[in-house]
Formats: C-alpha cells, structure tokens, sequence
C-alpha cells in the first residue's frame, strides 16, 4: 500500500469555495474526519451569511464557519483552497489566490489546453497562465507532479473511471490507441444539484438515456490525456448515460489488444500493486458500483476472452468520492506530505 507518512507540522487549514453543492457538502463531510485538517471558511453563492446545517442538514453535529461570500475567502491563515464551482467560475475566482494558497479545483477550468478549453467551452480563459502551470490531479499515475505542485486540476468523474485501467495499458503497449470505445453510465448527482427538469424524480425513475451524443466535454479530457501519451493518437467514441440511482459510474471499454485477457490483468495488477485505492477484481468477477459506493477505491475488471482483437474492460467508483471529492483530498495528501489515505479510510457499506 502506498504510503509516504509525513508528521504533520500543524493542523492545516481549509477553505472550501462551493460548499453547498453535492461535492462541496461531501468536501465537508469527508474532511471533517481528516485528522490533519481545520474546516477554516465555507463559501456559497445562495446562501450567504447562512449556517451550513441550514442546506445541509446532515452535517448537523459539525461545527462549522458560517457560509461567506466566494469573495469573501481568503487570508495567509488560510493553508489549502478546494474549489467546488461550477465549470467556469474557477478560473476567475482563484487567479488572484493562485500566488499565495495551495489549491485544488475540481472543475474542468484548467484540466484542458487552452486551445482544447476554448473550443469545447467556446469562452476566454482568464488565466492562461494559471492553466499552463496545473497539474492533472489522476493521483495513481501523476503522483510526483502531484506533489510539487501548488494547483491541481481534479479530474472529472467519468475520465477518472476510464483513465485509469485506460493509460497504465496504453503506456504498456498492451492495447492499441485507436479506436477506443467508452460506454459509461452516471449517477444523478454527477449532473449536480442545480434544479434541472430532466432530473426531476418523476423524469428521472424508471429511466436510462445516453446524452451528449454531439460530444461529451468529458471525452476532451481523456482525449487529451491519452495525447500525453500518444499525441497521433485518434478521438475516443465516449457515450454517457444518466442512470437513476444517487452515485456511482460505471465505465465500460472496448479496447483492441494482441494481449491475453491474463497479461492484462497482470499488467494492470502490478501498475496498481503499492496502491491503496485501485483494485483488479477477481478473473471473470465484474465490478458493482455499489462495492464501491462512499469509498475512494475504483475497481477494475477484466473480461476473460477476446472477441474479434476486442477486449472488455470495466472499472468502477463513486461519482463523489473517487471520481471528486476523495481524490481532491488523495491530491491534498500527497502535495503536503501526509500519509495518502489519510481521511480516506471509508469502505462501502454493504446495504
């Protein structure tokens, strides 16, 4: 298991910009067991001057500083900033805190090359700069960047679930870059809690349709991320679908290889051997979202025969945790030294 303990000097404080959306609620939740961190100041753009327990009832129990403008944050007290806004807002608000604070953000604003940011977000970046200067934040395979760094662009969730068996296996030379197929499936609450129609319970129950079929800006991001690795490389077929339960992402790839399904998985256990959070499941033992549900972890498995030079991969996690929430905290972790599962210990309930 990785593990790189560090005795923390103090405790270290943290702000939380966004902190009554569902990642923003789940920051709070997750870090409120953090042995290491101070909830310091919470921001919110529609409940300003409110208690947190006033939105997010179960917090009830936490004591915690009453929501402040986004603005409003800031201060050489403050020692970490976790930015859970919407896509968009980020760049603005952590320009003029980017010099003094460490930071994680968990939008998309600064996970792209600006070429790619402004053709899917058809908008200016305010801090070119900024983006050149961040670190992806997919913790298993950018650790050592990770841990210069001073800002780190989280992942999103979906690329988190297919990068992960994805990149280990490209840089192995195990399966080929073209023509990748990605079918994911998404929880409800990866589209966030604003109030949106489509979301509704009566829309949504019962229900299962693909959407952004015109192009999702998650397969942006895995497809820069496989360019990293392999800049010829073509644009992955990504399709997500919106399931009706409350978390979790299933990601299931279509890959070509000249590997047996028993180098891969040899592969892909050995990438992962030091890990505490990613996992190779079983031989011919698909993973279920909820084995993962609350968690950090990601499970991976591996389809045990070829069809046609195509083999089947999937890989699991928790929208909220894995594929946000916890790896912003896996990230923070690793940029101070602490010991990575620090605050990260939850496993998934079994009911």
């Amino acid at each position: 298991m990785m593990s790189r303990t560090v005795a923390p000097a103090k405790t270290l404080n943290a702000a939380i910009l966004g902190a009554t959306g569902y990642t923003g609620g789940e920051m709070i939740r997750l870090l409120a067991r953090h042995p290491h961190v101070h909830i310091h100041s919470l921001s919110s753009h529609s409940f300003v001057g409110e208690s947190v327990h006033s939105v997010l009832p179960n917090l009830t129990g936490l004591e915690l500083p009453t929501l402040q403008a986004h603005e409003s944050i800031q201060g050489e007290d403050i020692d970490v900033i976790f930015a859970c806004l919407p896509h968009q807002q980020s760049h603005t608000l952590l320009a003029p805190l980017a010099e003094r604070h460490r930071i994680i953000d968990l939008s998309a604003d600064f996970r792209l090359s600006l070429s790619r940011y402004q053709q899917w977000y058809q908008t200016e970046h305010s801090a070119p700069e900024l983006l050149h200067a961040a670190v992806y934040g997919l913790t298993e395979l950018y650790r050592d960047s990770i841990r210069s760094a001073s800002l780190i662009a989280n992942p999103g969730c979906y690329p988190t679930a297919v990068l992960l068996p994805l990149l280990p296996l490209l840089q192995g030379g195990l399966i080929e870059s073209d023509d990748i197929v990605v079918d994911a499936k998404s929880a409800l609450s990866g589209a966030g809690r604003t109030l949106k129609p489509h979301l509704l319970f009566c829309e949504a129950q019962q229900d299962i349709t693909a959407y952004g079929i015109d192009g999702h800006r998650h397969s942006a991001e895995i497809d820069e991320q496989i360019c990293r690795h392999d800049p010829q490389a073509p644009e992955v077929l990504f399709t997500p679908h919106l399931v009706p339960m409350n978390r979790g992402i299933l990601a299931t790839l279509y890959v070509k290889t000249q590997a047996s399904p028993q180098e891969v998985v040899s592969h892909l256990k050995a990438t992962f051997a030091d890990d505490a959070f990613v996992h190779v499941t079983d031989e011919h033992r698909m993973p279920h979202t909820s084995w993962v549900a609350h968690s950090n972890h990601a499970l991976i498995g591996v389809s045990p025969r070829i069809v046609n030079n195509r083999l089947v991969l999937v890989c699991v996690i928790d929208n909220l945790v894995k594929g946000a929430v916890g790896q912003a905290i896996q990230n923070m972790n690793v940029m101070v030294g602490f010991d990575e599962t620090c605050g990260l210990d939850s496993i998934a309930p079994r009911l």
